[in-house]
């Protein structure tokens, strides 16, 4: 009777280690193969927004939303889309400015924006060229064109007002 019960014992006992030694290979396996599913995951391509500015004349300083940005050519990345506040000043040169309203394309809204942020491959760029023309200024100005000036100043000062910091 006692050799029975060691040899039911012994049979359960292999049975127990077939069992953990099939679920140590089964995570073994796993955790070899999860960095194969994990890292194309992580090298996914990625969403570049950004603000390609030019001017006519080059070299013009750039302002975004009330901050300098640097001389034209200018690429300035952005997070969110909306309206923004360019400004260009040239020596010489009248200012241009420009609210531009940067609307987001078709495929950032959800749940299409999760398959194009995370899923793709490749990296997405949508840039949004602005293109600025500073007129020179005039050798001399005769009374109407001073008007023309004031009522163009007065305009663009209601059209954009100073940001408060």
């Amino acid at each position: 009777m006692h050799d029975a019960a060691y040899n039911l014992g012994r049979r359960q006992m292999n049975k127990t280690d077939a069992h953990s030694t099939r679920s140590r290979l089964a995570l073994t396996t796993l955790l070899l193969l999860l960095p194969l599913v994990v890292l194309p995951l992580m090298a996914t391509g990625c969403f570049h927004r950004a603000l390609d500015i030019r001017t006519n004349p080059e070299g013009a300083t750039v302002s975004v939303n009330g901050e300098v940005v640097g001389p034209s050519p200018v690429v300035v990345p952005f997070d969110f889309y909306g309206i923004f506040h360019v400004v260009a000043r040239a020596e010489g040169h009248l200012s241009s400015r420009v609210a531009y309203d940067a609307e987001s394309p078709w495929y950032s809204s959800f749940p299409l924006d999760i398959v194009v942020e995370l899923l793709l491959p490749w990296a997405v760029d949508d840039v949004h060229r602005i293109d600025l023309e500073l007129e020179p200024l005039p050798e001399k100005l005769d009374g109407k064109q001073v008007d023309e000036v004031r009522a163009k100043a007065k305009a663009e000062r209601e059209a954009f007002p100073r940001e408060t910091n």
